[in-house]
């Protein structure tokens, strides 16, 4: 979420945690304004094809909240069911990509509701260290990352924004992301992407029954 635009990333995942990116888009406007999110609903619940004309739909999201927080429970409050769920990246070291979600919305007691919006924390230096990895895999096969032709240039040079960086405080060593250039939205969409699959049960998937069903 940016101040004039909604970044978005819809990915599929197949054998291996190989990633195939389907839409790569940036809805633009006031993210405070509910048209915007209209959009990026239809994005959510557009049937995507494969070549041989199997339909997939997205089985997960997550929406960083760094940003307007209250706009992305609002909208993720109702489609819960869907998997469709607020985010929030933690940069801190040995952090796992996937941690257990809290409640964060709360009474007038100030207790929280169990029925209220639950955040996911993701840790951003554990996912990006991946897919840095990922991103040197030549070929086809387990881990790989694929693209679309004629995937916009931007794309490219947001996912590959930042480098791991070692710096010393007291004799120890302190390794973190930094930015080297403007814009990174590709880069944070994919790991809320990766996370999410994580979420919706990839590790779990039962590939041999699914690829007989595409």
């Amino acid at each position: 979420v940016q101040a004039d635009r909604l970044a978005v990333l819809v990915t599929a995942w197949g054998r291996g945690e190989q990633c195939y990116v389907v839409l790569w888009q940036e809805i633009y406007g006031d993210p405070t304004l509910p048209e915007v999110w209209d959009d990026l609903d239809a994005i959510l619940t557009a049937t995507y094809h494969r070549q041989n004309g199997a339909e997939l739909q997205v089985k997960a999201a997550f929406i960083d909240s760094g940003y307007k927080p209250q706009e992305v429970y609002q909208f993720c409050r109702p489609r819960s069911r869907r998997k469709i769920f607020p985010s929030k990246g933690v940069g801190t070291a040995n952090k796992p990509i996937l941690s257990t979600p809290t409640y964060q919305e709360v009474n007038v007691h100030g207790k929280r509701l169990k029925k209220g919006v639950r955040l996911w924390s993701v840790g951003t230096n554990a996912a990006k260290t991946l897919l840095y990895a990922r991103l040197r895999i030549q070929g086809e096969g387990p881990g790989a990352i694929y693209t679309p032709q004629g995937l916009d240039e931007s794309f490219y040079q947001q996912i590959t924004a930042e480098k791991l960086v070692t710096s010393y405080r007291k004799g120890f060593a302190n390794r973190e992301w930094v930015k080297v250039a403007a814009r990174n939205e590709a880069l944070d969409c994919w790991v809320y992407a990766y996370a999410a699959a994580i979420m919706a049960g990839m590790a779990r998937a039962d590939w041999g029954k699914l690829e007989a069903a595409l």
